[in-house]
């Protein structure tokens, strides 16, 4: 009698667990989660559930992976996929990520669209599919499945390279991608797919599939991230010098912003054109409107004039002139007249080398990402 009121099995672990999750990203962007609406479904969203105008909120890059880990179609099979780019939707303000994917079975081939910034998964699933309950013995879902969050040219049949190199492990999950992609036909429908050739010849999205979004977030917190790891191995060469700033959080968000800006003019140096940057810059220009509390109007005027700025300091090193590295750096760490770091300045100014060595950094991940994703010039 008592079994009639068994509680239903969850769909996704506790709240702690995907809360943890979280909190083990960047503070920045775990801030921006936390504060999401906790919900299945977005309130302004219209259509059907894990379209464009209805995208999926979940938690994170990691709640992607899991979520996708739990969703079987209607043969019962579980899904291959890989993250095809971000897009913009009418339901909310944040970037919303593309997933291509395909059941074990080559069946059910489709896109799904998620809105990461929220602090839990959603326990509804597409028309079509349906998520697997929590395994009630684990208590947790698996931080691994049968696909990756960045694009896999040759989808699927390139995808258990992928799974090797990004999980690692004993690669047990290539080796059981592959059984089924032997064992079943994969024709994806619509063969009207856009790409490109990079210089080694191999098929990619075109820049309109991979849009920016995360492509450009990606290259901006990587840039982040090897400066730190510069100030704190190379202290010997850069005399010392350690910018408190790139380890507080409270000025991440300024940081990003003088990046992005940074990257378009990087972008326009070099004459990367087909790398629209318009969908991006309108999304940091809100970010700059709440970080400094000016209008939007004065947030892209900002940009607009730093970006020249950077332009006209990257053309004299096409002229040979080799400019300080000072006007660069300054606006790069100090985005505001009143946050002046004379240390960065006096290290600079008694060590030029310093300062080439922050800018051939940061140039320097700008061309490595550009270069993996074999984007070409103009």
């Amino acid at each position: 009698m008592f079994r009639l009121f068994k509680k239903k099995n969850s769909i996704h672990e506790p709240l702690e667990n995907q809360i943890s999750d979280i909190k083990k990203l960047d503070p920045l962007i775990a801030n921006e989660i936390l504060k999401g609406v906790s919900c299945d479904k977005l309130p302004k969203a219209t259509g059907n559930f894990g379209s464009i105008t209805n995208p999926i909120p979940v938690n994170g890059p990691l709640g992607e992976i899991k979520y996708l880990g739990k969703l079987r179609g209607k043969t019962g099979h579980a899904v291959f996929f890989h993250r095809i780019g971000s897009t913009t939707s009418t339901a909310t303000d944040n970037p919303v990520d593309i997933f291509e994917l395909v059941c074990q079975d080559g069946t059910q081939w489709n896109k799904l669209y998620f809105d990461l910034y929220h602090p839990r998964r959603s326990n509804l699933a597409p028309e079509g599919y349906n998520l697997m309950p929590l395994n009630n013995k684990l208590k947790k879902d698996a931080p691994f499945a049968y696909g990756v969050p960045s694009v896999v040219s040759n989808f699927p049949f390139d995808l258990p390279k992928k799974l090797d190199e990004y999980y690692g492990g004993t690669g047990a999950l290539s080796r059981h991608a592959k059984i089924w992609l032997e064992k079943y036909s994969f024709q994806r429908p619509n063969k009207k797919q856009s790409t490109l050739k990079s210089s080694n010849q191999k098929e990619i999205k075109s820049t309109d599939d991979i849009d920016n979004f995360t492509f450009i977030t990606d290259i901006l917190k990587q840039s982040l991230d090897v400066e730190k790891e510069i100030l704190l191995k190379n202290q010997m060469q850069l005399m010392g010098y350690s910018n408190p700033k790139l380890f507080d959080d409270k000025f991440v968000r300024k940081l990003l912003i003088e990046r992005f800006i940074f990257l378009r003019a990087f972008l326009e140096w070099e004459n990367y054109k087909q790398l629209n940057t318009d969908d991006v810059n309108r999304y940091i220009s809100s970010i700059a409107a709440k970080v400094y509390n000016i209008s939007h109007q004065e947030a892209f005027q900002f940009i607009d004039k730093r970006q020249k700025l950077y332009l006209s300091e990257l053309n004299l090193l096409k002229k040979q002139k080799y400019p300080h590295p000072g006007k660069i750096l300054w606006c790069l760490h100090n985005p505001t007249n009143d946050e002046i770091n004379n240390e960065l300045t006096s290290c600079c100014e008694q060590n030029i080398v310093a300062g080439f060595t922050f800018i051939e950094v940061i140039l320097g991940v700008f061309k490595d990402f550009i270069k993996n994703f074999g984007i070409q010039r103009n």
